[in-house]
């Protein structure tokens, strides 16, 4: 009866009581996008940002109480991506912190930056291709990991 069910592949890499986990993810992460623009709209972008960061970093330490898959190296994954969100949120803020408000004036140019301001958005926005960089590398070093572990089914 549980192999002829087609639902099967979206609940099987999830701990039994963590099968409801792709859902909480899905709907935390709308959650996310929706209530501080709703909230805020685009006149208040560092509270926006506040209220992700908070809402992020709540949600990554469910995760990281939760282990919600079956392998660990999984667990490890989701922990990586919590963690990489929470960084690329942050330096987000920061950069917000830092340009002006009218540095997103249409032209994208940045010449409305002075020189410091310039080299700061550069350095922050460097950092967080760097850090995605990173994760992503990360990623594909646990995938490999995780599909070593898969026995093969060949004869």
């Amino acid at each position: 009866k549980l192999a002829s069910n087609p639902y099967l592949y979206l609940f099987k890499d999830y701990e039994r009581e963590w099968a409801a986990y792709k859902v909480y993810s899905q709907m935390a992460f709308k959650f996310l996008l929706l209530v501080p623009a709703i909230i805020l709209g685009a006149t208040a972008p560092v509270a926006q940002y506040g209220i992700s960061l908070v809402f992020i970093v709540v949600f990554a330490a469910f995760a990281a109480y939760s282990a919600p898959f079956l392998d660990d190296e999984l667990d490890i994954v989701e922990n990586i991506s919590r963690v990489t969100i929470l960084i690329t949120v942050l330096l987000g803020l920061v950069l917000t912190i830092l340009a002006p408000r009218n540095f997103n004036d249409g032209d994208d140019s940045g010449d409305d930056l002075d020189g410091q301001q310039k080299k700061d958005v550069e350095i922050l926005g460097d950092l967080i291709v760097v850090v995605n960089a990173i994760s992503l590398v990360l990623f594909v070093f646990m995938i490999a990991l995780a599909n070593q572990k898969v026995p093969s089914t060949s004869t």
